[in-house]
């Protein structure tokens, strides 16, 4: 990783160099002890400098599921994001008292993800813009285990997820507790699902039955 704030051709005699170093591990590493190792390449000539063993971690491998899930909410025709994962229903609770949604996300693993995206889910007007919303990065929501982050670079090929987001309502906001539907003023509201790379990036294309979709899913 080369630094441009800080040059190596600028590095003092005796100089304390910081590094921070963040990579991927591929979805398929399994969990064991892995040996940690750094060094310095010269970029013009493609000499490595004598190996520096810097200890071991140890890494667990996220379990993974790979049968289809129940759901309450399947969608009738899957809403695909890029080539990588398919959307393929929901669950959606609105809380007794009205104050926020739990809405549950079912994805199919088509292939790892990276650069890592974050899920948004929004709740917008007719118009599109945003009353309410929930982004982060995919958190696991399966019921038979504890919540665990699901980063998308971890997703497995052919592997069935279920993500929690937690969208806590405007008190204009009235929600249904039988049907999930919502309003504001009596107008309808919508929830619209994607990805996108965080901050601020760009969003996976959506596409329904290989047709474009634009870049976000629309609940029914």
């Amino acid at each position: 990783w080369p630094l441009p704030a800080y040059p190596s051709q600028q590095w003092g005699a005796g100089a304390l160099v910081q590094a921070p170093i963040e990579f991927a591990l591929p979805a398929t590493l399994e969990s064991g002890a892995y040996r940690v190792i750094t060094g310095l390449l010269d970029p013009d000539t493609g000499e490595k400098s004598p190996p520096v063993a810097l200890g071991a971690v140890q890494i667990r491998q996220r379990p993974a599921f790979f049968d289809a899930p129940t759901m309450t909410h399947p969608l009738t025709d899957p809403v695909q994001f890029g080539s990588h994962v398919q959307l393929i229903g929901y669950d959606l609770t609105p809380s007794p008292t009205g104050e926020q949604i739990d809405l549950r996300l079912y994805w199919r693993v088509l292939q790892p993800l990276l650069p890592a995206h974050n899920i948004f889910v929004h709740l917008e007007d007719e118009g599109g813009k945003i009353v309410a919303q929930s982004d982060g990065p995919p958190r696991l929501a399966f019921a038979s285990r504890a919540a665990e982050d699901a980063p998308t670079g971890s997703w497995r090929t052919d592997e069935y997820l279920a993500t929690r987001h937690v969208i806590l309502l405007p008190s204009a906001v009235q929600s249904n507790t039988a049907t999930g539907e919502m309003t504001r003023a009596g107008q309808p509201l919508q929830l619209r699902v994607g990805l996108y790379v965080p901050p601020a990036g760009p969003r996976l294309p959506a596409f329904i039955n290989g047709q474009p979709a634009g870049d976000a899913a629309v609940l029914p």
